[in-house]
């Protein structure tokens, strides 16, 4: 109270700071169900694995949803129909990499850009390190690091999605919202990997002892060279 006149700006900073509470008590309870959901998964594929093999028949794991695919080579003298792809998946300059849902369509389209690309299966802890390390959102048409969740919040809470693990749950699970949540995402800008790539592995593919192509999981051991 100030003289006559009661002094109302605590009580808006209090519901303010209540408000926040409360989202930070939904934020951290969602963390802790995405932790126990994967840790669930993993356990559960090296429980089938065992299995199999105690029965003596083989585990099939499931189709993967999600793909991240790293642009490696290719400025000069493409062809027009893999210039438009690569634009098409936002992959404009030599190691950036984006997130693809896996559908028929996309593999025709990865089929095309093989010889300048690097794709792979990403496990969660992939995601999660792309994100935090070198996540940036883009508002307003521009590239904003994603330093907050409420930066997160402003552009995809619409979608339930309210802070940056929310984000790397809709991109891991590939969600109801993954198509808003990854154009929200900057493409992910990587460095040349360790001990770089070395000129003839460039031009092989992958399963050749090469760098192009389908890794699979060792999608995984390439991005962490590159982060």
């Amino acid at each position: 109270m100030n003289g006559n006149h009661f002094d109302i700006t605590p009580i808006h900073n209090l519901a303010d700071y209540r408000a926040n509470q409360e989202k930070r008590k939904v934020i951290l309870a969602r963390n802790a169900a995405y932790q126990k959901q994967y840790t669930e998964a993993e356990r559960a594929v090296v429980k089938a694995k065992r299995d199999a093999r105690s029965s003596g028949s083989y585990y099939v794991p499931a189709e993967h949803k999600l793909v991240f695919v790293v642009r490696i080579k290719g400025i000069n003298k493409i062809a027009p129909k893999p210039r438009k792809v690569l634009q098409l998946l936002r992959l404009n300059q030599i190691n950036s990499g984006v997130f693809v849902k896996v559908t028929k369509a996309t593999v025709e389209l990865l089929k095309l850009v093989e010889p300048y690309v690097a794709y792979g299966y990403p496990s969660f802890s992939t995601v999660r390190q792309l994100v935090y390390k070198r996540g940036f959102g883009k508002v307003n048409k521009q590239r904003i690091a994603l330093s907050d969740n409420a930066i997160v919040e402003a552009a995809l809470g619409q979608y339930g999605i309210l802070s940056i693990d929310d984000l790397i749950h809709e991109i891991v699970s590939v969600g109801p919202h993954f198509k808003q949540a990854n154009n929200f995402l900057w493409p992910f800008k990587l460095s040349n990997p360790t001990g770089g790539w070395g000129v003839p592995r460039k031009f092989k593919h992958f399963i050749q002892g090469g760098s192009f192509g389908n890794r699979e999981e060792f999608i995984n051991k390439l991005v962490k060279a590159m982060n």
